[in-house]
């Protein structure tokens, strides 16, 4: 089985080619919803729950953007934010935690809080 075959797991319509297509990574399906809901139908979004699927999927296509929490149950996401900022991928890492106390925080990865008051910040760092 796949990270993009994962039964189960809602995947939104394959879009027109101009669509972004978003990896959502987050182990809690409830926030992989949210996540979509919040991107709308301007993207496709591949939703997954570990490190190890994520690292499935990246392998298996290219993404436009990546949305991780921090926390997952293989790990923390810290280091792949970072290799896929590197890359140039735009990168998100969604956390429960206060920022204010997050360290160390990997360069051109941006850092938001779940929540409510993330929905705008969330669509206008992937550029929506």
């Amino acid at each position: 089985m796949t990270a993009l075959d994962i039964p189960g797991e809602p995947q939104t319509a394959r879009p027109p080619q101009h669509a972004v297509t978003v990896l959502v990574v987050d182990d809690n399906r409830i926030d992989r919803m949210w996540v979509t809901r919040i991107l709308g139908p301007d993207c496709h979004v591949v939703g997954v729950e570990t490190l190890a699927e994520a690292q499935i999927a990246l392998e298996q296509q290219t993404f436009d953007a990546v949305v991780l929490d921090r926390n997952l149950p293989d790990g923390r996401s810290d280091a792949l934010a970072g290799t896929l900022s590197a890359a140039g991928t735009v990168t998100v890492v969604m956390t429960g935690e206060d920022l204010r106390w997050l360290s160390p925080l990997k360069p051109g990865v941006s850092y938001l809080t779940k929540g409510r008051a993330s929905e705008s910040p969330l669509r206008s760092t992937i550029g929506l």
